[in-house]
């Protein structure tokens, strides 16, 4: 009795498989569309670089009329 080797998910012991049941549905969508593929997506949807995340921040302040916060000088 196991925990999955990928995820280390709690709620699934696992006895003949190394893989939860979610797992197992990643591994298959990995074989269908290949890992190269599958880890570009995931790097396209869920990691962003910090400028889209700051115009994103930006767009939404200035919707709210949030006044900026003062940014804090490199000499204090």
């Amino acid at each position: 009795m196991f925990g999955c080797v990928m995820c280390n998910n709690p709620d699934e012991t696992l006895v003949r498989a190394s893989l939860c049941s979610k797992c197992e549905e990643t591994k298959k969508i990995i074989a269908i569309y290949g890992i190269d593929r599958i880890n570009e997506a995931l790097l396209e949807i869920f990691v962003r670089e910090e400028r889209p995340i700051k115009n994103r921040v930006e767009a939404i302040t200035n919707r709210a009329n949030i006044p900026k916060k003062k940014e804090k000088s490199a000499s204090q």
